[in-house]
């Protein structure tokens, strides 16, 4: 899915939902989730996720998790597809300007049973993914928003028993330490969706996307 592949007109700071699961796209700003980190990488619950990178741009204007709200916002689909994917769009809700640079760390909680659990995932970092074919300083005013594009091993829902869903999203913005959670809404069916997860690995590109367009 291409970033054209979402219709529709850019996104402010509205349409957020928390890790509690609001079923509105109106929702309340995504709720801070605690992750804490050692040697660059981030805990979730006892499982791994990749540490959130922007390496050589740490700077006193750059986006603190407190400043962000987060959307999670998928495009059409093919139910035949092997391939899922999604963007991680990142809002600053703050009143300053501030700065987002390189990979967000990105973790899916979900699981076959009605609690998420953090799933494990490895975040594979790559440039391959960037919409703009590189890393670039994305300079958000209040109001502004900037994504990152991720896929992911999926498949059909036919005969899923015992494969796991994602339910929840979880993101640590590039430089920071604390997380903010949203479910997937899939802009087509004007859902929230829980697709299957097939493998550990993500593949994560920079922060890129001057807000994603969507309905």
């Amino acid at each position: 899915m291409a970033a054209a592949a979402l219709a529709g007109c850019s996104s402010g700071g509205s349409g957020t939902t928390s890790a509690s699961g609001s079923s509105s796209p109106a929702a309340a700003a995504s709720r801070p989730a605690s992750a804490a980190a050692s040697g660059g990488s981030g805990s979730t619950g006892g499982s791994t996720i990749g540490p959130s990178h922007g390496a050589g741009t740490a700077s006193s204007n750059q986006c603190q998790t407190k400043d962000l709200t987060l959307r999670v916002l998928q495009g059409p689909t093919d139910p035949d597809n092997t391939a899922g994917d999604f963007y991680v769009q990142l809002t600053n809700s703050s009143s300053r300007t501030c700065t987002l640079y390189g990979f967000p760390g990105v973790e899916l909680l979900g699981g076959v049973g009605a609690t998420p659990e953090p799933l494990g995932m490895k975040d594979n970092w790559t440039l391959k993914l960037a919409q703009t074919g590189g890393k670039k300083v994305q300079t958000l005013k209040p109001g502004d928003a900037s994504a990152a594009y991720v896929t992911f091993a999926t498949r059909d829902p036919g005969a899923s028993a015992g494969i796991p869903r994602a339910q929840v999203v979880q993101v640590i913005p590039p430089n920071q330490k604390t997380a903010l959670r949203a479910k997937i809404f899939n802009v087509e069916s004007g859902t929230y969706v829980t697709p299957l997860v097939l493998n550990k690995t993500l593949n994560v590109g920079p922060m890129d996307v001057n807000g994603v367009p969507h309905k």
